[in-house]
């Protein structure tokens, strides 16, 4: 598979999407603008922002000793196969 970026994928939907907007979606539309004209919320990273790794969580928790440990991805693929 071709690597594209979000913003080609995005354009690619734009292209795709239908003429005429489902009138269901009108009831967001207040919402969605007000979104738009709103301040970027603070604490939000910037495009472009390289994030650090950080420890991963376990997915789903079994155990209440589970809850909040940290653990590993290879963990959590092992742990998909379990019951």
């Amino acid at each position: 598979m071709a690597a594209t970026t979000i913003a080609a994928r995005v354009d690619e939907l734009k292209r795709s999407a239908a003429d005429d907007p489902d009138p269901r979606m009108a009831a967001f539309a207040p919402e969605q603008a007000a979104l738009a004209q709103a301040p970027e919320p603070e604490g939000v990273a910037p495009v472009g922002t390289v994030l650090p790794d950080a420890e991963l969580l376990p997915a789903r928790a079994r155990r209440p000793a589970d809850r909040g440990e940290p653990t590993e991805a290879g963990r959590l693929a092992d742990d998909e196969g379990e019951t």
